[in-house]
């Protein structure tokens, strides 16, 4: 049963998340091995059909095709038929060169090797932390999956009804659940998270070899895209925010740190290649970033502004403000963009968000609670120290270094007026300082950006450009030592920087990595068990209330009820109902804290809870000697009270 239960489960992945990217770009690239190298192309397979699979899944529920198992084969198998049968015909156009121009390719055996051991290494990580947590429990998991499994058993798309979520985000588990039959109480919202964050690990390396290769030497690229794999697949690998994304903390990040730097990697390879399907990629994989997770979007658009700001700085400084020559120099790069094609796809994306699915942060309420003048005291900015501590002492050095060297290297390229390179090069330079100065000042100084969002998720975006910087600066500066300087110094030298890297970040590993406690996981199956026990005895009308303090997995007794997202009710930490900012609902605490009191005995009126599920041995006294309550389910760690109808 369980190998059978294996096999569609990998056929469920290979048909959502290979096989449609890999026909749809292998359709527009007939000549495919002149553009991207393995590695290039089996990222953009990945990418593109986890963004094919969200639009397949959108469409269909737009013209009313309920999802089912049958009907979700049947689409997908088509789609990737149709485009089989068109990459079919584009080959027989013309010959396939077998020589990669793409730039990414080239490494050498050892530089091959490299890479893979690294890559290698940032997956055993990522299993042996994930491995003694395998049972689901984390708690914005356990939200995203109620959403997901909401698609499986009404068989279209929810109705949210509030900005938090986003429909991209949930999509993909669904319809892997539906093919696989595994059930979401499993594994397997956590695979498919642990495939996302890995692939993010290869695109945010070939993001890096795009970046670096349009201002220096393509060793250097080369030797940029190793760093970065190595500094951001293993050093800080599980230390926060990266233990969230691998954890599966948070869906939206994970799946947007996978899209931004693929959405930049096209960007500059349009520039490149002066290529409108690179930009017809560009366009499409943000969409995708759009219907996926509207914090992403918000950093990307963000950093794509402060990109268009520095790059007209750099370029009109270049051509001396002659904005004539500027024009001339700068509209053969980007007027792929704006080919007829292109603007047809923006226009296809425009009213398929007007007319078949509008993300739900698309309106005016969404937008002001983003934007404008922080509301709230973690809106206001973060300290230099607590930067420091989030993405690592090691790395942030090592990236304000790069970001000086680069600052250096840019004023001497930058001043070789009329280089045929010279557009390519301030893109590449643009973008790389925006991307890592956007942030930080989004973290640091949202005011000045009229930034409304908790500084502590903006400043999780920063660990990629940092990552780049970081490499960059061993890269750029260790190529020149090792040919001038003596050998065994060179060596030492490296070997100090690496070394403390590995250090530092593997120090923050040995912190994070889960200790493997049995009595833990025990204590989620309980809770679990427990809401199998509720789910079966409460009626309708009956509420029931559990405390999110000390009970593990109660996240997820959501996914045993399936009766609405907010069933049950939830006591939160007690931070969360003192908001000077405006008045917050107390009945949930109340009616743990002081249940005989005339606020509690009036919320239980008002709430109609029924059921109490606390961890046995915390704040259970006042319902043990109470009359009021009697006490139905018992386990060494969950319990669960009734309220009697005594008053």
């Amino acid at each position: 049963m369980i190998i059978l239960l294996l096999f569609k489960f990998y056929i469920a992945i290979a048909l959502t998340l290979f096989i449609p990217g890999h026909f749809f770009i292998k359709t527009l690239f007939k000549e495919q091995k002149r553009y991207f190298s393995i590695v290039e192309w089996v990222l953009l397979s990945f990418g593109f059909s986890l963004l094919i699979t969200n639009f397949l899944v959108i469409a269909m529920n737009f013209l009313s095709i309920k999802l089912t198992v049958s009907s979700l084969l049947i689409v997908f198998i088509l789609f990737s038929a149709i485009f089989w049968f068109l990459s079919r015909k584009n080959q027989k156009l013309g010959e396939i060169s077998k020589v990669s121009t793409s730039g990414f390719g080239g490494f050498s055996k050892k530089q091959l090797f490299l890479f893979l051991g690294i890559l290698a290494l940032s997956c055993i990580i990522r299993t042996f932390y994930l491995a003694d947590g395998i049972v689901p429990q984390t708690t914005d998991l356990g939200h995203h999956i109620y959403w997901s499994k909401t698609i499986s058993e009404t068989g279209q798309l929810p109705s949210y009804g509030m900005p938090d979520f986003i429909i991209g985000e949930h999509i993909i588990f669904a319809v892997v659940q539906m093919l696989s039959g595994f059930s979401y109480i499993s594994s397997m919202s956590v695979s498919v998270l642990f495939l996302i964050n890995v692939f993010s690990l290869l695109a945010i390396s070939v993001c890096a070899y795009s970046l670096v290769a349009g201002f220096a030497t393509k060793k250097i690229a080369r030797n940029s895209a190793l760093f970065t794999l190595l500094i951001a697949g293993t050093f800080y690998a599980t230390s926060s925010p990266q233990a969230k994304f691998i954890a599966g903390g948070v869906i939206g990040n994970t799946i947007g740190n996978l899209f931004i730097p693929i959405t930049i990697y096209l960007f500059i390879l349009a520039i490149r290649k002066k290529d409108s399907r690179m930009a017809t990629l560009f366009y499409l994989c943000l969409a995708g970033l759009g219907f996926t997770h509207h914090l992403s979007t918000f950093i990307f658009l963000y950093v794509f502004l402060g990109f268009l700001v520095i790059f007209f700085v750099f370029a009109v400084s270049v051509y001396r403000f002659n904005l004539s020559i500027l024009w001339k120099n700068v509209f053969p790069y980007f007027k792929v963009f704006f080919s007829k094609w292109n603007l047809v796809t923006l226009l296809i994306i425009v009213c398929f968000i007007l007319f078949v699915h509008t993300p739900s942060y698309l309106n005016k309420t969404a937008v002001n609670t983003a934007v404008g003048a922080p509301s709230k005291s973690t809106r206001v900015g973060l300290p230099f120290g607590a930067i420091t501590l989030s993405v690592g002492a090691w790395k942030l050095f090592y990236a304000i270094l790069g970001a000086l060297v680069l600052s250096i290297v840019a004023s001497k390229k930058l001043l070789k007026k009329n280089s045929r390179t010279t557009i390519l090069q301030i893109a590449s330079i643009s973008l790389t300082f925006s991307w890592f100065l956007t942030i930080f000042l989004m973290s640091t100084k949202p005011a000045l950006l009229k930034v409304d969002i908790i500084s502590s998720r903006i400043v999780s975006y920063i660990t990629f450009p940092l990552a780049i910087f970081s490499a960059f600066f061993i890269a750029f500066v260790f190529q020149r030592l090792f040919k001038k300087a003596p050998p065994m110094i060179a060596q030492i030298l490296f070997f100090v920087v690496i070394g403390t890297g590995m250090i530092s970040g593997f120090a923050d590993i040995s912190d994070s990595v889960r200790k493997n406690d049995p009595a833990e996981e025990r204590e989620v199956m309980q809770t679990y068990r427990a809401s199998r026990y509720l789910n079966s005895i409460a009626k309708e009308e009956e509420n029931v209330l559990k405390d999110h303090i000390y009970l593990k997995g109660d996240t997820w007794m959501k996914l045993f009820f399936m009766r609405d997202y907010k069933y049950p009710l939830s006591r939160s930490f007690l931070r969360r109902y003192a908001d000077p900012t405006k008045k917050r609902e107390t009945c949930t605490r109340d009616m743990i804290a002081i249940p005989h009191s005339e606020i509690g005995k009036e919320c239980f009126k008002e709430t109609g809870v029924k059921y109490i599920v606390l961890k046995d041995g915390f704040e259970t006294a006042q319902f043990e000697r109470s009359e009021n309550f009697s006490k139905i389910y018992t386990s060494p760690n969950v319990v669960i009270y009734q309220k009697n109808n005594a008053k």
